[in-house]
């Protein structure tokens, strides 16, 4: 079995090399003369997996480690026969690490407290179902949004987008999708973004496009602007650099780039490329994760608990130096700019998940425990 596999994917050779022969490749220029010996292509979601790119192709099996597949033409790969697998949820733990953290932070910046706050929630399948539950740890009241999920479940807790978008904080957590009753591709266009005031964040981790960016712009341009923090961008990676300069946070497309998110998005291809194939594989996170040494070392009495969560929050992930490195693009040209989008993607440092920090307090405090536990972290106090 010949397995082509996209070079940002880790541990490539060490999971996959047990059931062929491995191929890595650049998943932004990857062509259909890559592929004409292989069986299998593993991506991640820089690669648009379509009858351009697999046509007159021996691909059998194709898998993204992402939890996006908007770049997956899955209509295409089933009129094949061609088998199909992603890698939802790896990253949910990532990414409501990169929201948290943006949020705090900004928080931070503006010395302002979160406590009963709202945090719209625009999205609630995997990732937004776990910011949900670990809002309550900074004081945020949850509002949620998602029409799918309240037509097949009839929950009355589901609210409609304007409301959503009234308020505090307001997160997008879909997928990106261009036709149908949900479509989200432009969700929030310039009718939407024209009610959002200075007093609200807006954060988009999802997709680039689930936010139609020139309008973004002009609202940023315009008195009154909310504060912005965007993971993602249309036109990737040839982003628009004076979006960039208005943002309040802004970073290349990582908010699911923690260590644990990237060796889970490698494990479960595995497993479903065993499943297909019909071998027994058995591999674990644990075989691929060293024991973290982080210690966070925390006082109660010397601080609020806000002020102790961001300390702990901003010590597993540094936004801020992600925010700088992406600000480096305003230097450049704009093939520069992109060629550094890519690059810091490329090359971007192991970041670890709080689960893999312990904090230790100075004093008990039972309040603080269950806060930070519910964020992750193990928690001993001495």
């Amino acid at each position: 079995m010949k397995i082509v596999v996209d070079a940002n994917i880790p541990l490539a050779e060490r999971v996959f090399g047990s059931l062929g022969r491995i191929k890595q490749v650049n998943g932004r220029t990857l062509d259909p003369d890559a592929l004409v010996d292989a069986d299998v292509l593993l991506v991640r979601s820089v690669t648009q997996v379509n009858a351009d790119l697999l046509k007159g192709t021996p691909i059998r099996f194709v898998g993204t480690a992402t939890i996006g597949t908007d770049h997956i033409d899955q209509d295409y790969l089933a009129s094949r026969g061609i088998a199909f697998a992603d890698a939802a949820g790896c990253n949910a733990h990532s990414v409501c690490q990169y929201i948290l953290t943006a949020i705090v932070t900004l928080a931070q910046r503006q010395n302002i407290s979160l406590q009963g706050k709202t945090l719209g929630i625009v999205g609630v399948g995997r990732i937004g179902s776990l910011l949900q539950q670990r809002a309550s740890a900074l004081g945020l009241i949850p509002v949620l949004n998602d029409p799918p999920r309240q037509r097949e479940t009839g929950d009355q807790i589901f609210v409609s987008l304007e409301q959503a978008l009234q308020s505090d904080i307001v997160t997008l957590h879909v997928p990106l999708t261009r036709t149908g009753q949900d479509a989200t591709y432009h969700l929030l266009d310039r009718r939407y973004l024209s009610g959002l005031t200075n007093r609200q964040w807006l954060i988009n981790s999802a997709r680039g496009a689930v936010i139609d960016n020139p309008s973004l712009l002009q609202r940023l341009n315009a008195e009154d602007a909310p504060q912005v923090v965007l993971d993602v961008w249309e036109n990737e990676p040839g982003i628009d650099l004076q979006l960039l300069d208005k943002t309040a946070l802004g970073t290349p497309h990582i908010a699911g780039y923690s260590l644990e998110g990237k060796v889970r998005g490698t494990l479960m291809l595995y497993n479903a490329l065993c499943r297909f194939w019909g071998r027994t594989g058995s591999m674990e996170e644990i075989q691929f994760l060293r024991p973290s040494e982080t210690q966070i070392a925390l006082d109660p009495a010397t601080a609020d608990e806000q002020t102790l969560i961001t300390e702990a929050l901003q010590t597993t992930y540094a936004i801020d130096q992600d925010d700088t490195a992406l600000r480096q693009s305003l230097s450049l040209f704009d093939r520069q700019a992109a060629e550094h989008f890519d690059r810091l993607r490329r090359e971007y440092p192991v970041r670890r998940e709080p689960t893999a920090a312990t904090v230790v307090l100075a004093q008990k405090s039972p309040s603080l425990q269950d806060k930070l536990s519910r964020l992750g972290f193990t928690v001993q106090a001495q």
